[in-house]
């Protein structure tokens, strides 16, 4: 959940909405969007982890 209060924080001035922490993520449109996206690379690093190991 830290990476959401940091992007509440740091909000796109123009557009007065979240930027997104992974430049190489599609433009998340709300905090749960982002959120989800985050849950998901987690996971894929998760996944790719136990795959090496």
């Amino acid at each position: 959940m830290l990476g959401y209060k940091i992007e509440m924080k740091n909000k796109d001035p123009l557009r007065d909405e979240p930027v997104p922490i992974d430049k190489s993520c599609p433009k998340p449109r709300t905090y749960g969007e982002l959120s989800r996206l985050l849950d998901e690379k987690e996971a894929k690093e998760v996944s790719s982890e136990k795959e090496r190991g």
